[in-house]
């Protein structure tokens, strides 16, 4: 609480208090911090996703899981939330529920985080089948998508496939930050 009285928009302050609530089973207090955290601080939640995940569960209100990451896509339509519906929808509605649900996403907003989803999608939708050209493509793809960063300091230009909240180059605090595709520019 401290943290956030000196600053009210520290992220890494309302996902550390939500880590807590979640830690005691307070599973709707969990959820109104993660929920503050989208507020004040919307970069950073694909790091709560898991921790949203649980909650729900927790709770026994997935279908309020999908409903809560569905509004939040269509607020911030970041890659990562696009992602957690897919893989939530796939464990619970099935890989063809998720299927189209991606397939509508990448349609509207194309990624190669989301091309990649879908492939491995199809992919597991027609296994037994000899598509050895989706397997090409979806290889090739992580091997392009494997070494990419995620992360970029605003401050330095740091990146790196961890998450700092203190940029190990500049020591800025709160400056390292979830990079969205369209930054990493046309070198893919």
């Amino acid at each position: 609480d401290k943290a956030l009285y000196e600053d009210p928009a520290c992220g890494r302050a309302v996902i550390l208090l939500g880590k807590i609530e979640q830690g005691q089973g307070n599973y709707s207090a969990a959820i109104n911090s993660y929920k503050r955290l989208e507020a004040i601080a919307p970069e950073y939640i694909s790091e709560i996703l898991p921790s949203l995940q649980v909650c729900y569960e927790g709770l026994g209100q997935t279908s309020q899981l999908v409903a809560h990451l569905r509004q939040m896509i269509h607020r911030h339509h970041a890659v990562d939330l696009v992602l957690g519906v897919t893989h939530v929808l796939s464990r619970y509605d099935g890989d063809e529920a998720a299927f189209e649900f991606l397939i509508q996403e990448v349609n509207t907003s194309p990624s190669l985080r989301g091309v990649q989803c879908l492939l491995e999608l199809d992919i597991k939708r027609h296994e037994k089948s000899h598509d050895e050209h989706l397997r090409v493509i979806k290889g090739s793809l992580d091997k392009l998508l494997t070494n990419k960063p995620v992360y970029r300091c605003v401050s330095c230009g740091f990146t790196g496939m961890e998450m700092h909240w203190c940029c190990p180059s500049c020591k800025r605090w709160s400056s390292v930050k979830p990079i969205q595709e369209f930054q990493w520019g046309a070198s893919i």
